[in-house]
């Protein structure tokens, strides 16, 4: 029963804010026919609904409303204005009931909106102007209730079924591994039982079982024969569901299931078409109750009184996608839609399953190449045996070698075909997971409308409230965004249309005085830019008193008469969101406590935007908001802010929406300005601050010139901002810091990178705030001390580092930490190997394993320390052997440290090869340098 109570509580929703959107729109002027009917199918699908999972008092609150606008269809009541409130008070009164229930709170009374209803009904009948009476009904099954009757509804559903299976059967190409197929007959199925229709409940359930027959262990293969099978039943369906509007007797259904059963028994199936029609089917959107309606009436312009309610208007919707029937209802677009989505991704995830299937070829492939190199590689040693043996004469030995060239040129081109196909199945995956995360982002957005039309409803309300009278208009309402920002962004808008009409909008009166419309104008617009979508929301009220904002401010010690005459317009806003500021002359239940703008703009920067606001006395207001379009995916600049001691360069991410620009420094470009350093760009002078200062690492490049500079904004001003390197500009998957962390400095979040790296993302507005500290800034003795360099000096190279270890996974995890710390390494496989790079190399360190074939451990380190090169090289043995003779038999060849494999740690391993680094002498030159010259 949970899943049912949840089930009706999303179908509430949607037609409870249908339901108000037709009211508000009926406000306007005296609905036609087409408008009434429409709304009061609305109630019935809540009756019917609510009655389904006894929710009798939704049901009894529907079902009154529902009555109200039959009589005024009947001709029995006129049209009136109060209509509207009863309508959306109905609404008020079924949400609220609904949320008690599930909360196990007490109900809402209904006495006042009883009192209402029975009041509407006994009032006295129209004249001629009240719609005409509707035609009399077709005989069919009503749902004793008196009002409309199921088979409406149930035609709908099933018209919605039949067009989501055959999306569902031209996406699975006929194939039944999925469970959406066997749930949509199913649903046929109850829905056909509810309204007492066996024929197309009989014909659901046999595919039904049908479909659950190979997903259950069937052994018969159905997949040749089940998709022209599943077609035809719908034929079947659509055929049946016509006949029973029309009234017409139910054909047999034996031509049809014996088929079906002949499909199961053998896998073969031949298609039998539905009995002939003598009259074509209704179209879904009719109404099975009553004929098609005359031409909608054109009443009167309609006057609205002083006091009116708001005139909600708003930008033309974009146009639905062409494969959509134009008579869909609003619900079955969605649905249509969310099966369009599903069919791309299940095309997707079938393209991506065949890719992955492919590897097994290929992995056979490479094994049997390897097995060729091994024998060429067997067959080589044998003759450089023989050859060693004097057992080959010079003829066989050349013959031997020619096979093994003919073996081991078949192999190369073996291994260029292999790498031609491992290119171009690289190319099919990114081409299929690029096609994965655009449908998958696609999935997260939300249309703007779920938002705005839930503002309509409440600007009305409280227009009414404060005694005045404005125009919404909304524009870009379809939009798409993700479903988190829409979340973040609904409550800093409320806040915002709140404090427009309560502090913007002035009363009609006031307005009239000044030579302005007495209905005030409120907009909410919302557009995209870029990665972007950018919100305003303006009034043509009263503007901004910005002498009640220096009182308000002056007043909570928030500055000075003498430093607020010193700031400009934009500043002076800016103290608009300090929490508990409030300008309102008195407290209400609308605003006066200070909290209001204080709660946008954390909303809003909680989902990385920004808010700014510009003002105009007697013109009006206006806040602009930018978010993100999406939090799963940010697109980021990946730089490097400066080295670590011990974990070398350090990487970061800024998000692009805050960089404004990119670029190299030029000396001729830099300004001293108050003992600081600053640069000229476009005319205006920005403090330079260097990302390295802040973050507190040390500089990588020493000459500012060979930095970059990124452009900074916020809130008008402009800053600055020096890093050592820019890498690339990356969509990257922010991930947020584990919450025991708590907030951490000039950083929102972390992300993984293509090479295994950690970069941490910068928390923009945090670090700026820094940068207004002080924190970081570049003085012009740093710049002195730079420009002294020679120009040609490269900043210090990383030490270089040897690794030798015979382990491929051991090597490869010490050669990445060690290079993830800023170290340039080289490999060697065993000790023969690691002698012949150790002498043709120029290595700061060496870090060895013990046992390796060829020469081990202790051998390479006696060679090594046998030459004046080597002797003051520091070595670090890292070996799986714990014992003390071990470990002295290492020392005593000449290691400086010994380090087990059961206590390795990369944190002290770093640590120990700075300590040696930092204590080595300075380095003999390695051959062909002019010291040994």
């Amino acid at each position: 029963m949970n899943d049912l109570i949840e089930i009706f509580r999303e179908e509430v929703a949607a037609n409870l804010k249908e339901a108000t959107r037709l009211a508000l729109e009926f406000e306007q002027g005296p609905p036609d026919r087409a408008g009434i009917e429409a709304l009061m199918r609305v109630f019935h699908t809540l009756k019917g609904a609510a009655r389904a999972v006894q929710c009798d008092q939704e049901r009894d609150l529907a079902h009154r409303l529902e009555d109200v606008l039959h009589d005024q269809l009947d001709g029995k009541l006129p049209w009136r204005a109060a209509t509207v409130d009863l309508c959306l008070m109905a609404v008020d009164l079924i949400r609220e009931t609904l949320a008690a229930r599930l909360a196990g709170a007490p109900w809402p009374d209904l006495a006042e909106f009883t009192a209402r209803v029975e009041a509407e009904r006994a009032a006295p009948p129209a004249p001629s102007t009240a719609p005409p009476e509707p035609p009399e009904p077709l005989d069919r099954a009503t749902d004793g209730d008196g009002g409309l009757d199921l088979l409406g509804i149930f035609a709908q559903e099933v018209t919605t079924q039949v067009a989501a299976a055959r999306i569902l059967l031209a996406g699975a190409s006929g194939t039944s591994g999925d469970d959406d197929l066997p749930r949509v007959f199913h649903t046929l199925k109850g829905a056909a039982r509810a309204v007492g229709c066996d024929a197309i409940r009989t014909v659901a359930g046999t595919l039904e079982d049908l479909l659950h027959g190979p997903l259950d262990g069937q052994a018969q293969d159905l997949s040749a024969g089940l998709p022209s099978a599943l077609d035809c039943g719908l034929r079947w369906i659509e055929s049946l569901l016509a006949g029973l509007r029309q009234g017409a007797a139910t054909p047999p259904l034996e031509p049809l299931l014996e088929q079906l059963a002949r499909l199961r028994e053998s896998g073969q199936f031949a298609p039998c078409a539905p009995p002939a029609l003598t009259a074509d089917p209704l179209p879904a959107s009719a109404d099975p109750a009553v004929e098609p309606p005359p031409a909608p009436l054109h009443p009167a312009p309609f006057d609205a009184p002083a006091g009116a309610p708001p005139t909600v208007a708003t930008a033309p919707s974009a146009s639905l996608p062409a494969n959509l029937p134009a008579d869909l209802p609003a619900g079955g677009q969605r649905t249509r839609l969310a099966y369009e989505q599903l069919d791309r991704l299940h095309r997707l995830s079938g393209e991506l399953t065949v890719a992955v299937a492919s590897f097994a070829g290929q992995r056979n492939q490479l094994r049997g190449l390897t097995r060729e190199l091994t024998r060429a590689g067997q067959r080589l040693n044998r003759l450089l045996a023989g050859a060693l043996g004097d057992d080959l004469d010079r003829e066989a030995l050349h013959e031997a070698l020619r096979q093994v060239t003919q073996r081991l040129a078949a192999t190369t081109g073996g291994l260029d075909g292999l790498t031609q196909t491992h290119d171009r199945m690289e190319s099919r995956f990114h081409y299929l997971a690029d096609g994965l995360a655009d449908e998958v982002t696609q999935a997260r957005l939300l249309p703007l409308s779920d938002l705005f039309d839930d503002y309509p409803r409440m600007v009305r309300d409280l227009a009414q409230e404060l005694g005045k009278r404005v125009e919404l208009h909304l524009e870009g309402q379809d939009n798409r965004i993700d479903r988190a920002v829409l979340e973040q962004l609904r409550n800093p808008l409320l806040h915002l249309l709140r404090n427009a009409l309560d502090h913007g909008i002035e009363p009609p009166a006031v307005r009239e005085s000044q030579g302005k419309p007495a209905a005030g104008r409120l907009t909410l617009t919302a557009h995209r830019v870029g990665a972007l979508m950018r919100l305003r929301v303006g009034d043509d009220g009263a503007g901004i008193d910005l002498e009640r904002l220096e009182a308000a401010v002056v007043a909570a010690g928030h500055a000075t008469p003498a430093l607020w005459a010193q700031l400009g317009s934009e500043e002076r806003t800016q103290f608009l969101f300090l929490p508990g500021l409030s300008t309102a002359r008195s407290l209400s239940t609308t605003s006066g406590r200070g909290f209001g703008l204080d709660i946008v703009k954390a909303g809003i920067e909680s989902s990385g935007g920004t808010v700014a606001v510009r003002s105009e006395p007697g013109r009006g207001t206006c806040f602009e908001l930018h978010v993100p379009l999406s939090l799963s995916l940010t697109r980021c600049l990946l730089v490097v802010g400066g080295r670590h001691p011990l974990f070398g360069d350090q990487r970061y991410a800024f998000p692009m929406t805050e960089v404004t620009r990119i670029r190299r420094l030029a000396q001729s470009e830099l300004r001293e300005l108050e003992g600081r350093l600053a640069v000229h760009l476009d005319g205006e002078t920005l403090p330079l601050f260097q990302l390295h200062g802040i973050l507190g690492l040390a500089p990588i490049q020493q000459e500012v010139g060979r930095k970059h500079l990124l452009v900074l904004e916020e809130g008008g001003g402009r800053f600055g901002l020096l890093v050592e390197a820019v890498i690339d500009e990356l969509d990257m998957v922010a991930r947020p810091l584990d919450e025991r962390l708590g907030k951490v400095a000039e950083v929102s979040g972390l992300t993984l990178l293509d090479d295994g790296g950690v970069a941490l993302i910068m928390d923009v507005t945090d670090l700026l705030q820094h940068l207004r500290e002080g924190v970081g800034y570049l003085a012009p003795a740093g710049l002195q001390a730079a420009a002294a360099l020679d120009p040609g000096q490269e900043a210090a190279t990383a030490a270089q580092v040897l690794v030798v270890e015979d382990s491929v996974t051991v090597r490869e995890v010490e050669r990445h930490f060690l290079e993830q710390a800023g170290y340039q390494v080289t490999t060697a496989v065993n000790g023969v190997d690691g002698l012949n790079k150790a002498k043709a190399g120029d290595y700061r360190i060496l870090i060895t394993d013990i046992d390796m074939p060829r020469m081990n451990g202790i051998e390479l380190i006696r060679t090594l320390r046998g030459l004046d090169r080597f002797r003051q090289l520091p070595i670090i043995v890292v070996s799986y052997k714990d014992r003390a003779e071990d470990r002295d038999k290492a020392l005593d060849a000449g290691a400086d440290r010994y380090v087990t494999k059961s206590e390795f740690d990369t944190d002290a391993m770093l640590a120990l090869v700075a300590q040696l680094l930092a204590s080595a002498p300075a380095r003999p030159a390695a051959p062909g340098t002019a010291r040994d010259a």
